[in-house]
């Protein structure tokens, strides 16, 4: 056998490392992309999935003798997922082409499961990993350059997982800080059917704005004397309307306090979207 022949582990831990980098490139685009976050469920699923597989690829080239039989249970898991999968997904596909594709890929799956198993039970993998590896001496400063590049990543996504969902998140509040607002502005003996809210609320419901006609803020200075004849006209038709909400008027002017939303909502004779100052 020559020494730059391709030997089953190191097919494995190169499969198993171009796994890693496809899973790894997927996660890291959720730190670019905004619509897909890298730290929710799924994006921690991939990452844990990423660094498993960059794992077990070391552990492949590095000829570790349990990496095997590790590998091994993983392969059989996998069979048996993708088997079960194949029940919860055919009920889903409606056509006959999607089920054929889907059985398809099923049975490809189990199958290089199976082949990958009888790779690593045969006696080329054990006589493989039963080998001595042959060490050199490797200077020191190489050593460290391998743990550098090795810690930098972990170090940077440690950071990332800190810093990039700060930087991207939205604040949410959760804590309705006007009703707070409101009960801590409350007399001490409240009583909700002295509150004038509800009475103004059901006043403004009611209430008849101005004519367009008079609805200008300058009209607001003029005495009713100062109207053109059309004007004044608008202003008496307008009156009458508003007869009606009087009581109401003087039930809300007859409570003590008036606390609550509703009252600060209401629109303004004026104007439909300009509060009540």
């Amino acid at each position: 056998m020559y020494r730059n022949s391709l030997t089953p582990r190191k097919l494995f831990g190169l499969v198993l490392l171009l796994f890693s980098g496809t899973t790894l490139s997927i996660w890291a685009t959720g730190l670019v992309t905004l619509e897909t976050p890298a730290f929710d469920a799924r994006g921690l699923i991939l990452f844990g999935l990423g660094a498993g597989l960059l794992i077990l690829s070391l552990l492949f080239f590095r000829r570790v003798r349990w990496v095997r039989v590790a590998m091994s249970v993983l392969m059989h898991l996998l069979g048996l997922a993708l088997l079960a999968t194949l029940l919860y997904t055919l009920p889903a596909v409606e056509t006959t082409v999607e089920h054929v594709v889907v059985v398809a890929f099923t049975l490809l799956g189990v199958g290089l499961s199976f082949v990958a198993i009888l790779i690593l039970h045969g006696n080329t993998t054990r006589s493989d990993f039963a080998a001595a590896p042959v060490r050199t001496a490797r200077p020191r400063w190489r050593r460290y350059l391998v743990i550098t590049a090795a810690g930098t990543p972990l170090l940077l996504v440690l950071a990332t997982w800190q810093v990039v969902p700060r930087l991207l998140a939205e604040p949410t509040i959760t804590v309705d800080y006007l009703s707070q607002a409101n009960r801590a502005n409350q007399p001490a003996d409240y009583d909700p059917n002295r509150n004038a809210a509800p009475h103004y609320e059901r006043l403004f419901s009611q209430f008849t704005l101005l004519p367009e006609v008079l609805r200008s803020e300058n009209r607001w200075k003029s005495w009713p004397t100062d109207l053109d004849p059309n004007e004044y006209k608008a202003l008496q038709d307008w009156v009458p309307t508003n007869e009606a909400v009087l009581p109401t008027l003087a039930q809300a002017a007859g409570c003590p306090y008036c606390t609550g939303t509703t009252a600060y909502n209401a629109p303004s004779p004026m104007t439909e979207t300009a509060p009540v100052g």
